[in-house]
């Protein structure tokens, strides 16, 4: 479990120190105060040895085509890479320093990024991802590559390089020692996809736990028996079974309902991991938003798993502080990221100070 993390150079920030997270840690701020650099920081952090790591991370904002946008934009002249840098800047390194909890232990690692000029050999490159559209470069144009070293104090366990060139990313492993024992899973924005709701309950099934998914979604809706996996042409859809009803088809069970699914069939496939959701309002009326909070809270302490969300709503922050108080879950926060000239500083409200601000309606936002 995340503890507490530090953030340098990374996407809109150049310093971000002293973020404290907690079993579930709720993140608010303004518009561009970086909500999101967060959680893609934390995920660049935990997907480290994927060799398509970037790619990932950029397809999190959507970008059609995201490896040719990390080639130099033409008369700018940004080096290979330099959407991932703070203001585009690949002469400063990024450092993404974390502190886990792990079996009651605390162990603190550091993943840096390095932008590398100069040519480099391909001899023990193991994979090469070309580009999905032609790119436009000149004899002046440096490819260089990225450089990726994670340590635990002072030993490395893993380090790696991508090396660009006019074919598209070359991937270039270096050293690999290292053991990365928790599952996560990250959706941004956007509701996760209806076939990956689907998988994750078949994969309940087979296991024979989907009993102990329902009585958390019956605070939604109390009639619930069960749900089904319905072939419809080529995908599985979830059907939800209702008392005295026939089967009725998820998406008829409304945006919330479908939403706190979504989450919670991550939580229980997903057990003693991490979850890192963007805008955990989506789809989510006001009015069930207690509700929500009440199901999450009740599968993060059952499949013992860490939420790291980001919120733009007041009442989600207000049905968060209500419904941790109400369930007795003490192990939560809040905190507010704001930008203070050229650095980010982040406030951090556990549950009895937030519960009094919010008492105050002082602006949390």
């Amino acid at each position: 479990m995340f503890k507490q993390a530090a953030i340098y150079n990374f996407k809109t920030f150049k310093k971000l120190e002293n973020i404290q997270f907690d079993k579930i840690t709720l993140i608010g701020g303004k518009n561009n105060s970086g909500k999101s650099s967060l959680l893609e920081s934390l995920f660049f952090y935990l997907d480290r040895t994927n060799p398509n790591i970037l790619n990932r991370s950029l397809s999190l904002r959507g970008m059609p085509d995201p490896l040719v946008y990390t080639f130099p934009m033409g008369s700018i002249g940004s080096p290979m890479g330099s959407p991932f840098f703070c203001d585009f800047d690949t002469s400063k390194e990024i450092s993404i320093e974390v502190s886990e909890e792990v079996s009651k232990d605390t162990i603190s690692g550091r993943l840096t990024l390095e932008y590398q000029k100069g040519y480099f050999p391909l001899q023990q490159t193991i994979m090469t991802i070309p580009y999905s559209s032609p790119i436009h470069y000149t004899a002046s144009d440096e490819f260089g590559a990225l450089s990726i070293k994670h340590t635990f104090g002072d030993n490395a366990d893993f380090q790696a390089r991508w090396i660009f060139n006019e074919k598209g990313l070359n991937y270039q492993p270096i050293m690999d020692t290292s053991v990365l024992s928790k599952p996560y899973f990250i959706f941004i924005s956007r509701n996760i996809s209806d076939a990956f709701d689907a998988e994750r309950l078949g994969l309940l099934d087979v296991a024979g736990e989907q009993d102990v998914i329902l009585d958390l979604l019956r605070v939604f809706e109390p009639k619930l028996k069960r749900l089904l996996l319905v072939q419809v042409g080529p995908q599985s859809v979830i059907h939800a079974v209702i008392e005295n009803k026939k089967a009725v088809p998820l998406y008829l069970m409304g945006d919330g309902f479908c939403r706190c699914l979504s989450i919670i069939l991550v939580l229980a496939t997903f057990k003693n991991g991490i979850l890192l959701l963007d805008e955990i309002e989506n789809g989510v009326h006001y009015s069930i938003q207690n509700s929500l909070w009440q199901a999450i809270i009740k599968a993060v302490a059952k499949f013992n798993c860490q939420l790291i969300a980001t919120t733009h709503s007041f009442e989600m922050i207000s049905a968060f502080s209500k419904s941790a108080a109400h369930e007795g879950f003490k192990d939560v926060s809040y905190t507010r990221l704001e930008k203070e000239k050229d650095s980010h500083r982040a406030y951090y409200f556990p549950l009895d100070d937030l519960s009094d601000t919010l008492s105050y309606e002082m602006e949390l936002r």
